[in-house]
């Protein structure tokens, strides 16, 4: 008899250090990375991404590198469609559209532009001075630090309340 082994309920993947992350734990409402693309209605008149699973709209117009203080105003400053209160967004928001059935890339197939390494707004747990931050890379899913110095792409997003689960 074959012995299985079953995980339900949780997910498992190894973060850059080779740490084991329990993507369960996430907040509440914060991500489901089981979902699939009928979760998403896509705007292509707008360029925007709404996911109604975690009611977060995304950006989905431009291919853009900047710095990290310059990506989190670049955020701040965007009108788009008919809002402009988008934010970069924060590390687990990032998971939350990524598919990790599928490689180069793993950013959600709904999504039609996107460029490899992402800011987050997520400050990295051992940065004394908060110059290092939280970025994803889409084309494998992972996460690792970066210096907010480098040159990275930018995503926006903003809570879409009309569909907010939280």
């Amino acid at each position: 008899m074959k012995k299985r082994l079953l995980l339900f309920n949780s997910i498992l993947l190894f973060n850059f250090m080779g740490c084991i992350e329990n993507i369960d734990k996430l907040e509440a409402g914060s991500t489901n990375i089981l979902k699939n693309r009928d979760s998403y209605i896509r705007d292509d008149h707008q360029n925007i991404v709404i996911d109604n699973i975690t009611g977060l709209m995304w950006q989905d117009n431009i291919n853009i590198k900047k710095k990290w203080k310059d990506a989190k105003k670049y955020c701040s400053d965007l009108k788009l469609g008919i809002y402009s209160d988008w934010r970069l967004p924060t590390r687990r928001e990032m998971f939350s559209i990524i598919d990790y059935g599928k490689y180069a890339p793993s950013l959600n197939s709904v999504f039609k532009s996107y460029n490899n390494v992402y800011w987050t707004n997520t400050v990295y747990v051992k940065s004394k001075k908060k110059r290092i931050f939280w970025s994803v890379n889409s084309h494998n899913g992972k996460v690792f630090p970066k210096y907010s110095s480098v040159n990275q792409s930018v995503r926006c997003v903003r809570v879409n309340e009309k569909r907010s689960i939280r």
